[in-house]
């Protein structure tokens, strides 16, 4: 479901942080029942959370039978923690109480706050490399193919387009910084000779 949607929107829209958010509200309700205002919480949140990843799932998946057999599981799954569940009726009538009162509870950050991850602006698709290949290997002529900004990696390739190796923003700065990779100016070459020729003409 994740994968199907990252592919065909990314990650930088609402959907994708309400998928999320589902991803965790369904790890959280199949966790070991500890407490009466857990089981409270998780019955009377479980039919939407139901209701929620079978439309998240009938959108990702073309079978809705294999949606109603997994949702199904799942009921069962919830029902048998809640049924195993070792409380009293009067505690688990009072954590009703206070869990029909108690405030919305504010959902913690989907990603950890991380440095992000740059590359020099002027550096850009298409450009030629003489790309550092690893210890006790020759350098290698390549063309930077794609900048995947969010996973922070930069694809080389050959000539014929064929993957030759991958670097992260970190070490493609340092291996620059160390001039082990370095830029090769031969994608400017064409500009220098066809303004050459259009100098001897005029």
């Amino acid at each position: 479901m994740l994968f199907n949607h990252y592919l065909k929107s990314g990650k930088e829209n609402n959907e994708w942080v309400n998928l999320v958010l589902t991803l965790r509200h369904i790890v959280e309700s199949v966790q070991p029942i500890s407490s009466p205002e857990q089981l409270a919480k998780l019955i009377s949140e479980k039919d939407e959370l139901l209701i929620t990843t079978e439309n998240f799932l009938n959108i990702a998946s073309n079978s809705k039978k294999d949606v109603q057999e997994i949702v199904s599981i799942y009921r069962e799954t919830i029902d048998s923690l809640c049924s195993d569940a070792n409380f009293t009726e009067a505690e688990v009538t009072a954590a009703v109480e206070i869990v029909s009162h108690a405030q919305p509870a504010e959902e913690p950050p989907i990603e950890e706050a991380t440095e992000k991850h740059q590359i020099p602006a002027d550096i850009m698709p298409g450009m030629w490399f003489q790309v550092n290949m690893g210890e006790d290997q020759n350098t290698r002529r390549c063309k930077l193919s794609v900048i995947i900004v969010e996973d922070a990696n930069l694809m080389f390739v050959n000539h014929k387009g064929e993957l030759v190796t991958e670097k992260s923003f970190d070490e493609f700065n340092e291996e620059v910084t160390n001039k082990t990779t370095k830029m090769i100016m031969g994608h400017s070459a064409f500009d220098h000779a066809f303004k050459s020729v259009i100098s001897r003409l005029d």
